[in-house]
């Protein structure tokens, strides 16, 4: 059988909570302007020294992490050696702020107040390294930051490394916190969005001949640059799609940009499924949007197209294969709740 890349766990730190039918059922209801995890306390998720002057955002990483190697446990996955697993990881904007909290001391007062310890956070890898440094983890290691597409090029260098064999396991993470220097960056900007979410969603990825005892797969994705937005590609490359796989049935995308109206347009003319614009809800998710996207297409028991756009020119177009459609009867693991406020 053809193998394929399928999604053995997840895990979540996001302002709706950290278990995912939560998440799917009240970010719709209990969206505001920003969205932020209050109150977050990685003790509460993991009990490791030294880990104390990291950055919200790394922080978060390692907690929706933590979560996701739980929930690939209760799957009875096997354990493997620490080389043969990569970290991967999108993040947008989060590095903004850890260099703001970096040097803010240094305006308002001297340079000598400027604090050394806080310098590894202004490092734009600092939260896949940490990751690996918690977890022991001594295969590849990268960080993708490309806006709103940074979650969709980690999935394509996490398949290309899973594929290629250099590694069995696939730990991928996008996340982005919020704080002033975010928002003080888009309400300077001339694309304002009125809403934004942090959040940190890990999934961990492997190579199966059988989507069973997963969530679901992910399948053909195509990504591509231009250097100006082409609706001529992505009409060609989601026509091509739904022709080749007549059971995708939902539709899901919204990445809050300048190309949104043209994407509506697009999928209006070719489609007449469900269409789901999940930044309605979500705003302006940054590296998070695709992520969002997968969690709801696997959960919507739906066979889905997702759709990710940035303002570089950036486009992705990839399928969910959910379990619960293709395989009604499959393995499905009791899921252990957490209680860990």
């Amino acid at each position: 059988m053809t193998e394929q890349i399928v999604i053995k766990g997840i895990g979540c730190i996001t302002p709706w909570g950290d278990i995912v039918d939560d998440i799917i059922q009240n970010y719709k209801v209990n969206s505001n302007d920003t969205n932020v995890v209050e109150d977050f306390n990685l003790q509460n998720y993991i009990k490791r020294k030294g880990l104390r002057t990291l950055p919200k955002s790394t922080k978060m990483a390692i907690a929706s992490t933590e979560l996701a190697l739980r929930d690939l446990e209760l799957a009875g996955c096997e354990q493997l050696p620490k080389e043969r697993i990569g970290v991967f990881v999108g993040t947008s904007l989060s590095y903004v702020n850890n260099i703001q909290d970096f040097l803010e001391p240094a305006y308002e007062k001297n340079a000598n107040s400027v604090s050394p310890i806080k310098f590894p956070n202004t490092v734009l890898n600092n939260v896949s390294g940490w990751v690996s440094i918690v977890f022991g983890i001594e295969g590849i290691n990268s960080t993708v930051n490309n806006g709103s597409m940074s979650g969709v090029d980690a999935i394509i260098q996490a398949q290309s490394y899973l594929e290629s064999n250099v590694i069995d396991r696939a730990i991928i993470i996008t996340v982005d916190d919020i704080d002033k220097a975010i928002i003080h960056n888009k309400t300077n900007s001339k694309q304002q969005n009125d809403k934004m979410t942090e959040s940190s969603i890990t999934f961990i990825l492997e190579k199966s001949e059988t989507v069973l005892g997963s969530y679901g797969a992910i399948k053909n994705i195509v990504s591509w640059m231009t250097p100006y937005v082409s609706m001529e590609r992505l009409h060609n490359v989601v026509s091509t799609s739904l022709r080749d796989n007549p059971f995708i049935d939902h539709i899901l995308w919204g990445s809050e940009n300048e190309n949104d109206e043209k994407v509506e347009m697009e999928l209006t003319n070719i489609y007449q499924g469900e269409l789901t614009r999940t930044s309605t809800y979500l705003g302006d998710a940054l590296s998070l949007s695709s992520f969002y996207k997968v969690m709801i297409a696997l959960y919507s028991g739906q066979n889905s197209l997702i759709i990710e756009t940035n303002n570089m020119g950036n486009q992705g177009v990839f399928e969910i294969e959910s379990v619960v459609v293709k395989e009604p009867k499959a393995f499905k693991r009791e899921r252990k709740e957490f209680s860990l406020t």
